[in-house]
């Protein structure tokens, strides 16, 4: 079943016009299975959303509990609509001090 919001390799052309690249880190890069995706633009819960339908549930459980950066800014809202050319990284609780 084919989702609203497809999922690219970043290498596949330019990344303003494929949308939003997503970065993930330490435990959510492993779930994740890569470093990045490129998702479709959109809420950044749907995109939440479209990540958790084609990583599966082990990644979804990091990536509730992890930071959201956009653009190197912490985002809180999950509504704010993230725009082509944007960067959402996934970034885990870490241990240690």
């Amino acid at each position: 079943m084919s989702s609203a919001f497809p999922i690219e390799s970043p290498n596949e052309g330019d990344q303003d016009q494929l949308g939003v690249q997503v970065r993930f880190w330490a435990g959510a890069k492993s779930a994740a299975g890569r470093s990045e995706l490129m998702v479709a633009p959109g809420s950044a819960r749907e995109i939440l959303a479209q990540l958790r339908a084609e990583l599966g549930e082990p990644f979804h459980k990091i990536a509730v509990g992890s930071s959201l950066l956009l653009d190197g800014v912490v985002l809180h809202d999950l509504e704010h609509q993230l725009s082509p050319g944007s960067t959402l990284e996934v970034l885990p609780p870490f241990a240690g001090g």
